[in-house]
């Protein structure tokens, strides 16, 4: 943060150090967590499979139900 104020609030951005967490789930997580609800697995289940926590898992499936319905 001390580069930003030496050097203007958009500097940290412009070189892509823009901060904080990394997401846990990346593309081949996502995939096999829609793949298992798809198949009726429970979250508790699909979390325990896929080594995340219940909660990744309720926001992923919340996430991939609004892109895929976005009106709704």
């Amino acid at each position: 943060m001390a580069l930003a104020g030496r050097r203007g609030p958009g500097y940290r951005h412009w070189r892509g150090r823009v901060g904080g967490r990394r997401p846990v789930v990346d593309m081949d997580k996502r995939a096999a967590i829609l793949a298992r609800r798809q198949r009726g697995e429970s979250i508790r289940t699909i979390a325990a499979g896929v080594k995340v926590s219940i909660g990744v898992v309720h926001k992923t499936l919340a996430d991939a139900k609004t892109i895929t319905q976005p009106n709704k």
